[in-house]
C-alpha cells in the first residue's frame, strides 16, 4: 500500500496562517528597540521581541501548570 502526502487537516491549515500572521507581524515591526534585562542589553526588532516576550510566557504558563498538574495527582494517590 503506496500513501500519497497526508491530507491538510484544520489544524495543520490553522497553524499555518497562524505562521503567517506572526511572520506579517514581524514584518511589520521592524524598528529597534534597546531591551536592558539585569547587566544585558539587546537591540532588538520589537516584532521579535514581541514573539520572545510570548514564548517566554507559554513557557512559563506551561512549567506552572504541569507542575500544579504533577501536585493534584500526587494528591490524588495519597488520598486513596
Amino acid at each position: 500500500m503506496c500513501c500519497g502526502p497526508a491530507p491538510a487537516t484544520r489544524g495543520s491549515v490553522w497553524s499555518a496562517l497562524l505562521g503567517i500572521a506572526v511572520l506579517v507581524f514581524i514584518l511589520q515591526n521592524l524598528e529597534l528597540v534597546t531591551v536592558n534585562v539585569f547587566a544585558w542589553d539587546w537591540n532588538l526588532p520589537i516584532g521579535v521581541l514581541v514573539l520572545l516576550s510570548v514564548i517566554a510566557g507559554a513557557l512559563f504558563t506551561a512549567l506552572i501548570g504541569g507542575y500544579r498538574i504533577l501536585q493534584l495527582r500526587h494528591a490524588a494517590k495519597k488520598a486513596r
